[in-house]
């Protein structure tokens, strides 16, 4: 498989890059997470399970918002 740069996309290029970069026959389920408190700063040496989780549900967030995940 070649490797592409994309570093130089414009905007208008956008829809045919992300074509490009789909993975065929992969289908994408929404994501929902409940109950969590968004944690965007995360010290690994005292996190606990559930401020990892947080961090997960933060980041799955952003990406939803950003248009990365389908909402």
């Amino acid at each position: 498989m070649p490797i592409h740069n994309y570093s130089q996309i414009t905007v208008q290029q956008l829809p045919e890059a992300k074509r490009k970069l789909e993975i065929p026959g992969m289908t994408v389920n929404a994501w929902a997470i409940a109950n969590a408190t968004p944690l965007r700063t995360l010290d690994v040496a005292t996190a606990t399970p559930t401020d990892a989780l947080n961090a997960i549900a933060a980041l799955v967030a952003d990406l939803k918002a950003s248009g990365v995940l389908p909402p």
